[in-house]
């Protein structure tokens, strides 16, 4: 689900984190440029999971998302890939991100290597890193694309589709049913899947 936004005006205070030299009149000027940039990154590393240059624990390194953040982000946005250190309404407090991030990308690496299923392990990924949030904004977006990557990185053949659910009550809803249990099947039976080889 895109937002739409038309021509509302960028607010102040978002204007004020913009990159140096970089400026945008409006919303839907700023959620273009973020796509291109999760585009461009997305089919970079789609590539490079494709010709072997990059395997499903590579993307479980710490860096490997500060990295994924601020290549989605560093042309519009100064937050692009640092660690969140302000309180916000989900997430984990700022103070405790460097401790449970790594810690959950461990248990991310653990699942893959001992070849726990594919789509649970990644889309538990998406729940654990969104569940932290360790960035400032951009989370869903970037957890999401991470889960890709790691889909993609275990099939072969596979990424969700998320289109349909992004946004909607049912998403929330299995996120939150996710925080309950620490399992991620009610995302699962609400996100579909894209079965790149049939492209």
């Amino acid at each position: 689900m895109t937002p739409v936004y038309d021509k509302t005006p960028v607010a102040p205070e978002d204007a004020m984190a913009f990159v140096e030299g970089v400026s945008f009149a409006t919303k839907q000027d700023v959620y273009q440029a973020e796509a291109e940039g999760i585009l461009s990154i997305e089919s970079q590393m789609m590539d490079a999971i494709a010709d072997g240059r990059i395997a499903a624990l590579d993307l479980c390194d710490y860096q490997t998302l500060f990295d994924l953040h601020r290549a989605c982000y560093s042309a519009v946005w100064a937050w692009a890939g640092k660690v969140r250190d302000r309180e916000v309404s989900i997430g984990v407090p700022p103070e405790l991100i460097r401790q449970r991030l790594p810690e959950e990308l461990g248990t991310i690496a653990y699942w893959v290597e001992n070849g726990k299923d594919p789509f649970w392990t990644a889309m538990a990924a998406h729940h654990r890193l969104v569940m932290i949030h360790p960035f400032v904004d951009g989370n869903g977006r970037v957890t999401r694309l991470f889960a890709d990557l790691l889909l993609f990185s275990l099939t072969s053949q596979y990424t969700f589709d998320w289109g349909p659910a992004i946004g909607s009550p049912e998403y929330f809803g299995a996120l939150r049913e996710a925080d309950r249990t620490m399992s991620p099947d009610a995302l699962l039976e609400i996100v579909g899947l894209v079965d790149l080889s049939a492209e």
